[in-house]
């Protein structure tokens, strides 16, 4: 148990270090344990929890910024926007939005094919590490490793959005 007290307090100041904020850390750690217990279920094995739990809170915590950021709450409704009282976005929020999904799909169409059908498979269709290291017949670490790639290679046109 005092493994844990102490790989979770290094794993707080890392996150702290980053500006989460005290309850959004707890989760991150608590579902860093998670996945690595997950991970041991599962036949995997962890030679150093320490640099398993670092890089997985670090993922976990780049993978929430950046669904926070794509998020869109979308309601159906059979009514026009337009004629719901200026509920329709501004025709320069319309372009805007189109110029950055443009921005967004040539950065994924420029990643090396391989980085971009992970980094698809992840975020597009929610397969876990795990899944997609088994379909492709590569580590774990190599899909960390391309997710990272594409990450880096989207949050670095992006650096105001953060």
């Amino acid at each position: 148990m005092d493994w844990i007290s102490s790989h979770t307090r290094r794993l707080h100041k890392l996150l702290r270090r980053r500006g989460v904020k005290h309850h959004d850390a707890e989760d991150v750690i608590q579902d860093a344990f998670l996945k690595m217990q997950m991970y041991c279920n599962e036949g995997g094995q962890v030679h150093n929890s320490e640099a398993f739990l670092v890089r997985t809170v670090l993922n976990l915590f780049a993978n929430s910024r950046a669904k926070k950021k794509a998020v869109v709450f979308v309601e159906e409704t059979e009514h026009d926007p337009v004629s719901l009282g200026g509920l329709a976005p501004a025709p320069d929020e319309e372009v805007a939005a189109e110029d950055c999904l443009r921005q967004v799909s040539s950065l994924v169409d420029g990643m090396t094919s391989r980085t971009r059908q992970i980094f698809l498979l992840h975020y597009i269709e929610n397969y876990s590490y795990a899944q997609i290291a088994s379909q492709l017949g590569i580590s774990v670490s190599a899909i960390e490793k391309h997710v990272a790639r594409a990450m880096l290679a989207l949050t670095q046109e992006f650096p105001g959005n953060e």
